[in-house]
């Protein structure tokens, strides 16, 4: 089973240069996916289990975030805030000052 989520940004916030600009792309084990313009990613979560999370910018204000693998015997949903606190800290210099 796979994960939605959707973020607001601001209309300022671009996922591409953020991620390419910075050399995030280039830091293993993340990858970018330049004809997506998808960035992905693992995550630890607060179980020490790591999910694979898809990030994309389908629209000039929303990313979204899915959850590649659910593998494990407990629940994304609990960790859901967990993950968006990690994703937004990994680009927090691009939600607020951008």
């Amino acid at each position: 089973m796979m994960m939605i989520m959707e973020v607001e940004v601001s209309s300022k916030f671009k996922l591409e240069k953020a991620v390419c600009n910075h050399g995030f792309f280039m830091m293993a084990p993340n990858t970018w996916d330049p004809s997506t313009k998808t960035f992905v990613r693992p995550l630890r979560l607060l179980n020490n289990n790591t999910v694979t999370v898809s990030i994309a910018q389908p629209r000039p204000t929303f990313i979204s975030i899915s959850i590649l693998d659910d593998h494990h015997p407990m629940s994304i949903s609990d960790h859901q805030q967990h993950i968006m606190a990690c994703i937004l800290f990994f680009f927090f210099f691009f939600f607020f000052i951008f």
